[in-house]
């Protein structure tokens, strides 16, 4: 399992958001053009180009759906804290405005079924905190929240 980089639930909603637009988007316009070359009865190689491409990215909309389907929330303590910094620079100056290599915190956890939960963040979590976890179906880290701070109940519907 990869690790990878945790954002907040607030993020998430607006990254899922993003995306499935951006594939309506797609589908929208491979549909369209489909539509157009058959009826101007185009190249049967145009349309069947387009109506793979359509069908594609239906077939790519349905499978996010099912995947957001299996999502799971789960409470987790905080294990370890370890800095996972970059381990090779650039010779650019000391105080550079960005950094092309990521610099964050592995976190490891355990989750109340007793698996261990990997993820990037880059703020440093302490030892010993609970946190509400989201994950899909592989055990991939989506969003993380200290499971202190109020969560309503709206923002839970649109994340599951």
């Amino acid at each position: 399992m990869a690790t990878s980089f945790a954002v907040s639930f607030e993020n998430r909603i607006r990254r899922d958001r993003t995306i499935f637009i951006l594939k309506l988007e797609f589908l929208i316009i491979f549909t369209s053009a489909f539509v157009v070359l058959s009826i101007t009865n185009q190249h049967i190689l145009l349309k069947t180009v387009f109506a793979g491409l359509a069908s594609a990215t239906f077939f790519i909309l349905l499978k996010d759906r099912l995947q957001r389907a299996g999502r799971r929330l789960r409470r987790a303590v905080v294990r370890s804290v370890r800095y996972a910094g970059p381990d090779w620079f650039f010779f650019l100056p000391v105080n550079q405005p960005f950094s092309l290599n990521p610099a964050g915190y592995e976190i490891e956890a355990v989750s109340e079924d007793f698996r261990l939960i990997r993820f990037l963040d880059w703020k440093p979590w302490k030892i010993g905190q609970q946190l509400l976890v989201l994950s899909d179906v592989s055990g991939k880290v989506l969003a993380v929240r200290d499971i202190r701070q109020p969560l309503k109940l709206e923002l839970l519907k649109n994340l599951a």
